[in-house]
């Protein structure tokens, strides 16, 4: 689950394929997101708020228009299931899954940017510190990776 940039939605991913959005002040769902064939395991919201990325067991990650619910883009040159995802800025997003794969996409065009092989088991966490534009990578087997965005 993920909340908006500004705290007014909770975007939650389910086994059921779909995204839903709550509004966290009542506990009631506001819409459904639908596209997924199949469970839904991560989810991130763009930094300004405007775009959700979701990412599950097929294989995809899925960008989304966050006002209308369209679906804006797919990635899906992904060899297992995505079960991380993280927003570098507005124009990048970084996936990682089952394949072990770090991979970089460009939001403008849903162009790989570049792979990384982790060498580790499964991707299960992603996390980027803007200060030295690092990013971290939480493999299955336990280790923590990192590599340069310079």
């Amino acid at each position: 689950m993920a909340f908006s940039p500004d705290g007014s939605v909770l975007a939650t991913a389910s086994s059921d394929h779909t995204i839903k959005f709550w509004n966290p002040n009542t506990g009631l769902e506001v819409s459904q997101l639908i596209g997924h064939s199949d469970a839904v395991f991560a989810l991130a919201w763009s930094p300004n708020g405007t775009k959700l990325a979701s990412a599950g067991a097929d294989k995809t990650v899925r960008i989304w228009d966050a006002a209308t619910g369209a679906l804006l883009q797919t990635l899906d040159k992904n060899y297992g299931a995505v079960r991380a995802i993280k927003w570098i800025n507005d124009q990048m997003i970084l996936s990682g899954g089952d394949d072990a794969t770090l991979r970089g996409w460009r939001i403008s065009d849903g162009a790989m940017m570049f792979e990384q092989d982790t060498e580790h088991n499964a991707i299960f966490s992603l996390e980027y510190n803007p200060v030295n534009q690092r990013v971290f990578v939480g493999s299955m087997d336990g280790y923590i990776s990192t590599w340069s965005l310079k």
